[in-house]
């Protein structure tokens, strides 16, 4: 085999101190992992280890996501939805320099750019979710955006799965992502 497994990690801190500890070339992260988000992981795997290659194995083919990751930095994109025996070649792809995307996320960001939604297509979000998601975009927790509009934390996490739901995501970034992407801002 021309690649050996060096290491393995559960949470995000497990990954960055993985990395600082171990010699790696290509580091495979999935989207859900507990701790550090996968966003700041790849953003300190890329200011300190630049070299590094990043692979995204994940569920979640979701176009906010997948743009919100190629944006940050990754090297390749596979759907858990793929062949397993994809996976060595994304590796050496992406070991030599290239890009890999999965037939899965080639088809989904294609298609999206051959059928781009029209400006009559968005789902514009009533004040209170354009304003809650105006917030995630800048960075502030749920506490932290209740706090600032004087509604419970509860409150702002309802409108949180609403603004997740008609927008087909699953997390803040991909949400933030998602409304750049059909111009909400």
């Amino acid at each position: 085999m021309d690649f050996e497994i060096v290491g393995e990690a559960v949470t995000g801190d497990q990954v960055i101190e993985t990395v600082r500890m171990t010699k790696v070339d290509v580091v495979i992260l999935d989207i859900n992992m507990s701790g550090m988000k996968t966003l700041e992981i790849i953003k300190q795997l890329r200011k300190n280890h630049p070299i590094i290659k990043i692979l995204v194995l994940t569920a979640c083919t979701d176009k906010g996501a997948v743009n919100g990751l190629l944006n940050a930095g990754v090297d390749g994109y596979i759907s858990k939805d793929e062949e397993p025996n994809s996976i060595p070649g994304a590796i050496r792809l992406i070991v030599q320099g290239k890009n890999y995307l999965s037939p899965v996320i080639s088809t989904l960001l294609v298609n999206e750019i051959k059928y781009p939604r029209k400006a009559s297509e968005k789902e514009f979000l009533p004040d209170r979710e354009l304003e809650i998601l105006k917030l995630i975009a800048v960075g502030l927790t749920t506490r932290e955006i209740a706090s600032q509009l004087g509604i419970a934390n509860r409150t702002v996490e309802f409108h949180i799965t609403r603004i997740y739901s008609k927008f087909g995501v699953n997390s803040r970034a991909s949400a933030v992502n998602f409304a750049k992407d059909i111009g909400i801002f």
